[in-house]
């Protein structure tokens, strides 16, 4: 059984180009199939602002996932319960509004990624495995590489060893048109040595 890639990541590690647009009211799976048709990367679940509850949103992040869209949310804040249901619903993204702090930002990966890096309960046989069956340790490992995460920050770095990958670190908040973003990641240059 080969779980799910977060599609929408690995095109941002390859520098390209990836759209993906905000869904705050929009309810009707159809929904989410014309944006597949549409060549969208990505959908962008708002819990926020937006009017969805759980049920609802689990079963858009389904048939996101059906269509070949990263399904992300904006949770309303940072609380586990929250971003860990989500996640398990099948989010391949979570975005958490308000993190100011670098233990904000340290808390925030701790509740996204499974030990040793986070402390997020396991639990499979859901919507982020396509409700199939995987070892723990596949689940862990594949979830803990595989979720973006994102905040609306002037916080500082969190402490190295909880820093995740810069791919895995994502801004949503490149907005070219109100409902649609375009996002290109540029990695930092490598550092200079100097002799």
């Amino acid at each position: 059984m080969t779980l799910a890639r977060n599609l929408l990541k690995a095109k941002i590690a390859t520098g390209a180009m990836v759209t993906g647009t905000l869904a705050m009211d929009m309810r009707a799976p159809a929904y989410v199939h014309l944006l597949a048709d549409a060549g969208f990367d990505s959908i962008f679940f708002d819990l926020e602002h937006g009017v969805y509850d759980l049920p609802m949103v689990a079963d858009l992040i389904g048939t996101t996932r059906l269509c070949g869209i990263t399904p992300i949310v904006r949770v309303p804040d940072l609380r586990y319960g929250d971003i860990a249901r989500l996640l398990d619903a099948g989010a391949q993204g979570v975005m958490i509004p308000r993190i100011d702090t670098a233990a904000q930002v340290e808390e925030a990966i701790r509740h996204i990624k499974y030990p040793p890096r986070g402390d997020r309960g396991a639990a499979s046989v859901r919507g982020a495995t396509d409700y199939h069956e995987v070892p723990p340790r596949d689940l862990i490992s594949h979830m803990n590489n595989e979720t973006l995460s994102s905040s609306k920050s002037n916080a500082p770095k969190p402490s190295p060893t909880s820093t995740p990958s810069p791919a895995s670190l994502v801004s949503m908040y490149c907005w070219s048109v109100p409902t649609i973003w375009r996002l290109r990641w540029v990695p930092p240059a490598p550092p200079t040595r100097l002799s």
